[in-house]
Order: structure tokens, then sequence, then C-alpha cells
């Protein structure tokens, strides 16, 4: 069903972002970008991407805002962050698997200061329509979210599900508290409860699609990842899975070494002057997907290396890498060179 499906519909391909949707009726594509690494675009990326429909560029323009060493997300969801987990794993000591790590943390830490179960993402509260539906939206952590103030005052069951990719026994502990509260019903646990009232009101519905990720959740917590060693295995999706394992950006730092005035050139030699040098810990590093990889370019210098150029990083070795050639009669050729 997937590879009968023509993902370019909604790709732009000068920005290399999907658009959010598109209008039928106007026919014309939203304005709006899935932009954000940190997002169920991911995942939307990586399948098409798979299937070879789009370039493998377009991983790396997904924006990746950072705080605290995490990702950020528009809404700050349990959805945005862990949905794509059901099929393609974040490994530990990784940019991805450290921010889900991060984002449960503060889920249960909220959950715990207020004395309730945990686990806040988009789901359906207690408000209604004309029609008595229940109202729907985005609830989120505040710290996780770039798109301003949101609520964190309704927990979704399912959001709780997915933790159990994260942190197994602690989700398991939070799924039954729900159950003991009475959050349960004829189809399972309730859609939500709406705590920004005084008083606590369970969302007595069950939304299909936040049902499915629950059970796949437990599928995957309970057969060894059965879902995602099904998605993975295909030799596409392995040939891409490096991209996932992306490290978090290094900080550069600078400590400051005097230089002795007859080290200097004569134009150089004045009381004082010092240089920066930055340390190697940060710049022996290959980082996949955002940043280009640690090159060395002629014998006894290394280099980091940009979009189009390279720079001097102070270290000396042998490393190899894919990229941009900078040596003398390589510029501008692509392919791996060991020097």
């Amino acid at each position: 069903m997937a590879r009968a499906m023509d993902f370019t519909r909604l790709y732009d391909t000068r920005r290399k972002l999907f658009h959010i949707g598109e209008d039928v009726e106007k026919g014309r594509l939203s304005a709006s970008y899935y932009d954000l690494l940190a997002s169920e675009s991911r995942i939307l990326v990586f399948t098409a991407m798979r299937m070879g429909q789009i370039s493998p560029e377009s991983w790396r323009k997904m924006g990746r805002p950072t705080s605290g060493g995490a990702l950020l997300s528009w809404s700050g969801t349990m959805f945005e962050y862990l949905m794509p987990d059901l099929l393609m794993r974040s490994m530990p000591r990784t940019l991805l698997g450290e921010t889900d790590r991060k984002v449960v943390r503060v889920q249960m830490q909220y959950g715990a200061a207020r004395k309730r179960p945990w686990g806040v993402s988009e789901s359906g509260y207690c408000a209604f329509d004309m029609h008595l539906n229940y109202q729907y939206r985005a609830f989120g952590m505040r710290e996780m979210s770039m798109g301003g103030v949101v609520s964190r005052e309704v927990v979704a069951p399912y959001a709780g599900c997915l933790a159990l990719q994260v942190f197994p026994r602690q989700a398991a502990e939070n799924l039954e508290a729900m159950a003991e509260m009475g959050w349960k019903g004829e189809c399972g646990l309730y859609e939500a409860v709406d705590y920004a009232r005084i008083q606590p009101r369970i969302v007595k519905s069950w939304m299909s699609h936040h049902q499915g990720m629950s059970l796949c959740a437990i599928c995957n917590a309970l057969k060894n990842d059965a879902l995602v060693q099904y998605y993975m295995n295909a030799p596409e999706a392995r040939a891409l899975s490096p991209l996932l394992n992306e490290k978090s950006a290094p900080r550069l730092r600078l400590r400051r070494v005097e230089q002795r005035p007859e080290s200097l050139p004569p134009a150089e030699r004045s009381p004082g002057r010092r240089r920066g040098r930055p340390e190697s810990r940060a710049a022996d590093l290959c980082l996949l997907g955002g940043a280009r990889p640690l090159r060395r370019c002629s014998p006894g210098a290394s280099w980091l290396t940009g979009e189009r150029n390279c720079g001097p990083a102070g270290l000396a070795g042998t490393y190899c890498a894919a990229g941009t050639e900078c040596r003398p009669g390589f510029a501008g050729k692509r392919g791996i060179g060991c020097f």
C-alpha cells in the first residue's frame, strides 16, 4: 500500500520539505511545511527516502533547534517525539535517543509534582461543539515547545503507552495507575482526562489512531520491537539507518595558549598576543545528517569541511569520510577520501 503512494505530490523540490497538506477545493498546497526533525514528519521523510521518491538531502533540511541537549518540537507533545519510534527506533547516546529520554523524564517529573499519572500530548478534551463532539487540540510540555505557551493539563493514556519504548517499567506502572483510577471502559483506556478544571473529567471516547498507536507500542514492548524490526529490515531502510544515529552537535571549546614571539611571523610579533586552539575532543567527531565530517586534507593538518569549503581544525591524524574534497585538484568532487 505504501509503495503505491506518491508522496511527491506534497513535496517542495526547491525547499526539499513536505507541505503540511493540500486544500483540495481550492487546488493549492498549504503555505506551511513539516520542517522539524522532532515531529511526525521524521517517519514521512524517512519512508519517502527509502522508496526513492525524494533525495536523502531532505533529512538535513529538517530543523534541529535544541535546548539542554534535546530537540524542541512545535507543541512539546509525546506524539511528536515518540510516534516515529513505533517503526524506527532511536538509539541510546544519539540526538534522537537522548531527546526521547529527556521528554519522558520531563513528563514523569511533572506528573509526580502534581501527584497524578503522566502523558501529555495532543488529544480530545472536555469541551464540545454544537453537535456535542469532544474538541481536539495539542497539549504539551512548555519546556520542549517552540510554539509558545501550551496547556499541559490534559493527560492522554495513549501517550503513556508510547513511553513504553523509552522507560518500559515506569510506563507500565503509569498505565496501571490510570486503570486503577477508573480511566478504562469497554474499549480500553479512555481518550484522556482533563485536569484543567477543579474536578478532573474523563473524556469518554476512543480515537482509532490513538488506539492503534497504543497497540503498536504494546506489541513492540512484548515482542522485542517486532514492528521496528519489520520496518527496518528492508535493505533500503538499513542503508539509511545511520541517519538515525546522528549525534548532538559538539560545543567547540577554545583555550588560550601562549605563543613565544620568536615562533611567530615577524608581522605578528606583539606582546601578549594569543591564539585560540580548538579542543581535540570536540573536533574529533563525524556528525551524521546535520554536519560535514572531519577530514585530513594535507600531511600534518586536519580540516573541518563546510558546504563548499574547509577550514583548519588543528589536529593531526588520518580520517576517512564522505563529503566534498578540498585538496588541490579535487575541488567540487564528492566521494570517500583517505589521506
